[in-house]
């Protein structure tokens, strides 16, 4: 992604739920850092996805869009990271969209979406990166985050051709997928105070 400052990152791995209908042998690496871009200082997301060929074959991967909000992107392949603080009830949900396209939430409570968010002065920036081991880097500006310390999810969504879903996360703490339950949110991250703007 041009402009972007990063500091050093922190690399996570992503495994299907055990009950995901397909894809269980693909894994999604995420490098997590803090970055500066010319928006301002945020945090910088590299999602890897890793696999056989076959598996990889399969994927569907949304056409490209114009890059801007967009809700259900979940329903598709898609990347996501939710981030709150450990000793308060709400948190953000965002979704980034190899479409370009890209959704963010607000949360007073578990599943209790705040009806009209915040106003998004500087959005997510998304790159998709094709290849043998596809690439999402998703940028999100600090404004977009909750005071720190950060509790965090991350997770992603990948659809078969056929429309099957595979669930990934780092912990899969229930018998069914569920990436708002906080007991799989799992990483405390220990990053570096955000940059200033480059």
């Amino acid at each position: 992604m041009a402009g972007v400052t990063a500091l050093p990152a922190t690399s996570h791995t992503l495994i299907a739920h055990p009950a995901s209908p397909w894809a269980t042998g693909l894994r999604v690496d995420v490098a997590l850092s803090v970055a500066g871009t010319i928006n301002g200082p945020g945090l910088l997301l590299n999602y890897r996805v890793h696999g056989a060929a076959d598996e990889l074959a399969a994927l569907a991967i949304p056409p490209a869009r114009a890059a801007g909000p967009a809700d259900g992107l979940w329903q598709a392949t898609c990347f996501e990271l939710f981030v709150g603080r450990p000793d308060d009830p709400a948190y953000r949900e965002f979704n980034f969209s190899p479409s370009g396209q890209w959704a963010w939430y607000v949360f007073s409570q578990e599943r209790q979406r705040d009806a009209v968010p915040p106003p998004v002065f500087s959005p997510p920036e998304l790159e998709w990166q094709p290849g043998v081991c596809p690439v999402l880097v998703a940028w999100v500006p600090a404004a977009l985050l909750p005071p720190r310390p950060w509790r965090m999810g991350l997770s992603t969504v990948l659809a078969h051709r056929d429309g099957r879903l595979a669930y990934l996360a780092l912990h899969h703490p229930k018998d069914r997928p569920d990436f708002h339950e906080r007991a799989g949110w799992i990483l405390s991250p220990d990053l570096p105070h955000l940059p200033a703007s480059t």
